[in-house]
């Protein structure tokens, strides 16, 4: 399966680069580097939702929150404060 096929199920669209702007492949990459499941925004409110973000991070729930409350909800960005475990 392409990325382009991945990104269809992840956003429910295909890229065309003779109509589509440059904002539509950059959602399109968005979709695919969130994964399959297309998160890409954490959510504190659910236990279930910390304990499954903080495993997937390899880290603590409260290191979890604590990076989110610096950086924001968005999962590259925690990712990115977390030192790029995933």
């Amino acid at each position: 399966m392409s990325k382009t096929d991945l990104g269809t199920q992840a956003c429910g669209q295909v890229f065309d680069p003779g109509n589509d702007s440059v904002e539509a492949l950059d959602m399109l990459k968005d979709a695919w580097t969130a994964g399959m499941d297309g998160r890409q925004r954490i959510s504190l409110e659910g236990a279930h939702e910390v304990r499954e973000w903080a495993t997937r991070f390899g880290v603590t729930e409260g290191a979890l929150r604590r990076a989110v409350e610096r950086v924001g909800d968005r999962a590259s960005d925690v990712q990115r404060e977390l030192g790029g475990r995933r």
